[in-house]
Formats: C-alpha cells, structure tokens, sequence
C-alpha cells in the first residue's frame, strides 16, 4: 500500500521536531514522525500549556531546539509538558524571587543584569524576552 506525504510551509520557520503520531501499525515499537514548523510548535503549546511562554518565548524556544537538531543531528520529540517542565519563561524579579537572588539596593537595569549573570552561571539560558528571561531550570 502506497502513502504519501505532504508538506505544507506555512512560515519560513521548519524544523525537524517531531510529534509522534498515535496511528496502528503491524509492526511494533514503529512510529511516525511528521516535521513541526513554528507555527505547530506553537498551536501545540497553546492548545494545552497556553500561559507557559509569551509568543517571543516560544519563537526563542522553537529557534533553540531548531539549531540544537542542526548542531548535533538529534530529532527532538515535540513533548510540549516535559518542555514545560525544563524550561521557563519568567520576569527578572520573579527570578530573583524563586532563586534568592540578592538584588537589595540594586536599580532596575543592575538587578536584571545581576540576574542574567546568575543564570549563565548556573544554567543555559535561551533569551531574553520583553519580559524576562526564557531559561532552561533548575
């Protein structure tokens, strides 16, 4: 039995993220992959994890998973809770706050500094937002 695959770019952004795609096979332990533009990486976030990551967020997210594949020809699997769970998407203050970052005395432009500085020491951090920090945890 024949099949065939199409592909439909709907922006610029492709990556080779992969969803599995829950489908019966005679075979087993197979699945199927299907290739994840951005705009699929984020309709899959919103559609169960929808305040996780601002849409800058999830574009820094997307570009670091896309350059991650590229880098070190690894499939990434489209796994949008244990994404969830590894990275964040949060304002300075709030990770000073969950952190116990020392920032007392420090204007708004040292503190954000001071807390981006934390981060590069003690994990990867993806980018910065409007807002914060998009940052791998831990």
């Amino acid at each position: 039995m024949g099949s065939s695959v199409e592909s439909i770019g709907v922006q610029s952004y492709s990556t080779n993220l992969t969803c599995d795609v829950q489908a019966q096979s005679t075979l087993k332990g197979n699945t199927m992959k299907t290739t994840v533009d951005f705009n699929d990486f984020r309709h899959a976030f919103n559609a169960i994890r929808p305040d996780n990551f601002s849409r800058e967020g999830l574009e820094q997210l997307f570009d670091y998973f896309e350059s991650y594949e590229q880098d070190t020809g690894e499939e990434i699997e489209l796994d949008v809770i244990a994404m969830c769970c590894e990275y964040s998407e949060q304002s300075w203050q709030s990770i000073a706050s969950d952190y116990d970052i020392d920032i007392e005395g420090m204007d708004d432009t040292e503190a954000k500094q001071h807390v981006m500085n934390y981060l590069c020491d003690n994990t990867s951090v993806i980018g910065e937002t409007a807002d914060g920090f998009v940052y791998q945890c831990f």
